[in-house]
């Protein structure tokens, strides 16, 4: 049986965010601290909750898109909130570029739209 590298690339997407989703679900003392730092710590089941859903609508191939977009958004915005503090902003920046390299693997398409048109 051979597996695919845009299965892999799924895979490994999957186990990125839902590292992140572990962490919120499970109350994890760092991601207490931050959030309550950054005034979200109420709104932490909700932030899980959108992760979860752009994560299902990203591992399915007909919501992948719309799961590719919705992360790409969540983790921008995660970048956007913690602009005032550098350190904090590196890990959703490292998630956000495995994200698009990952869905590059998975469907080029998505980024060339020429490249495709021009192998018909």
């Amino acid at each position: 049986m051979k597996i695919k590298k845009e299965n892999i690339s799924t895979i490994i997407c999957a186990l990125i965010v839902g590292f992140t989703i572990v962490g919120k679900v499970f109350n994890s003392p760092q991601v207490i601290e931050q959030m309550d730092k950054l005034g979200f710590q109420e709104e932490l089941l909700l932030l899980a909750t959108i992760e979860i859903v752009a994560l299902l609508l990203y591992v399915f191939p007909k919501t992948f898109n719309l799961g590719f977009f919705l992360l790409t958004a969540y983790y921008g915005g995660a970048i956007a909130v913690n602009l005032n503090s550098p350190l904090d902003t590196i890990p959703a920046i490292v998630f956000l570029t495995l994200i698009w390299i990952l869905s590059y693997i998975r469907r080029p398409h998505l980024f060339l739209p020429d490249l495709v048109k021009n192998k018909d």
